[in-house]
């Protein structure tokens, strides 16, 4: 049972048009999270920027008809509103093209966004928009300045080429959430060299990582524009995460690294492999929650303590563009008010499901599959 207190959740990044075969629609996965966290009952706020163009006025009147404020996006006179070009397949599953130098590649830290940062609940990000170094400085800059009982959610969405060692290592030790598909886990594991010969981890052991340390990150004097690249796997930990699972009931932990085998996918990990990466990166990047998607086939959620599976719905999918922004804002939704795993994992698929019946990431979903 939720609260009755309005949360501040944050999509911080991208914001643009998904330039669809037949339509136009409104994307940008911060902004997706944005409009569903809103729905769902949060105080959603998009951080971003457009171009001083028709498109960008276009999308400052659509935030405003889906009760989304504007105040915090920034109007660009030298950089066109961001676009991108999605194509769907058979499967209904997009492919993207997305357009280099848009208004959101320059987004500006400021006092005003500094504040925001500092009272904001949960905040949403990815590696997309920090493709460039001024949006870049601006992303950690705000996750440096929030508070250190705020989820920071790292939704990984590699797109294209824009992703690098340095982008993934800053935004995972600046994260205590991450969202990751099966696809994104190789890649990260590949890059951050994961499963190493050294790790001696017994096999069944989910030890969990020191989250309430001492050594706290506001002591961090970097200047924002000179950002290191991090040691992500040092010992060093940050402030005290929020303890997002605390009095929660937790039902039997189903047996999700079973024998049962999912349908295989070129370049992506057996089940042992993919349950030894997963403890590996929650513990060494002192993560409170991984997210694993597998689109239809469901989404496993891991913490130090236990592991709920959720098998997913048989669905005849329209398009999947942004059903991954919905089912974070329900799982986001679900943490920030204590809820149980199990059910959190069950919300956010139905979620998630619903908008891949529907085209276009920002539909209007029936109340009735919003109640939890």
């Amino acid at each position: 049972m939720q609260n009755n207190r309005k949360y501040l959740f944050i999509g911080l990044g991208e914001i643009l048009w998904d330039i669809l075969p037949d339509e136009t629609h409104l994307g940008g996965a911060p902004a997706n999270f944005a409009y569903h966290a809103g729905a769902l009952g949060a105080d959603a706020v998009v951080v971003s920027a457009v171009g001083n163009d028709s498109q960008g006025e276009k999308i400052l009147k659509k935030l405003k008809a889906m009760n989304l404020s504007t105040e915090y996006i920034k109007t660009s006179d030298k950089y066109p509103t961001g676009s991108v070009t999605v194509d769907i397949n058979e499967q209904g599953n997009p492919s993207y093209e997305i357009h280099e130098n848009s208004a959101w590649d320059f987004i500006e830290f400021s006092p005003k966004l500094n504040e925001l940062a500092q009272n904001a609940d949960v905040i949403c990000f990815g590696s997309l928009a920090q493709r460039r170094q001024v949006s870049r400085d601006t992303i950690q800059s705000f996750l440096k300045s929030a508070k250190p009982t705020s989820l920071r959610i790292f939704d990984v969405n590699i797109r294209q080429n824009f992703y690098s060692k340095q982008i993934l290592e800053q935004s995972l030790q600046a994260a205590n959430i991450l969202k990751i598909n099966t696809k994104e886990l190789k890649i990260i594991a590949e890059l951050l060299d994961t499963k190493r010969s050294e790790d001696t981890t017994e096999p069944g052991a989910l030890p969990k990582p020191d989250v309430f340390s001492d050594t706290k990150r506001s002591e961090d004097t970097t200047e924002p524009g000179n950002l290191p690249e991090p040691d992500v796997f040092s010992d060093t930990k940050r402030s005290a995460e929020p303890d997002v699972f605390s009095d929660t009931k937790r039902s039997e932990e189903p047996d999700v690294f079973s024998d049962t085998k999912r349908s295989a996918e070129p370049g992506v990990f057996s089940e042992n492999d993919e349950k030894s990466l997963l403890k590996d990166l929650l513990n060494r990047c002192d993560l409170s929650l991984i997210a694993l998607t597998r689109g239809f086939d469901g989404s496993t959620l891991v913490t130090a303590e236990r592991i709920s599976n959720h098998r997913g719905f048989h669905l005849e999918p329209v398009d999947t563009v942004g059903a991954g922004d919905a089912f974070l804002a329900a799982l986001s939704w679900g943490l920030i008010n204590k809820l149980d795993l199990d059910l959190i994992n069950n919300y956010a698929n139905h979620i998630a499901g619903y908008v891949c019946t529907q085209t276009g990431a920002t539909p209007i979903i029936p109340k009735e599959l919003l109640r939890i």
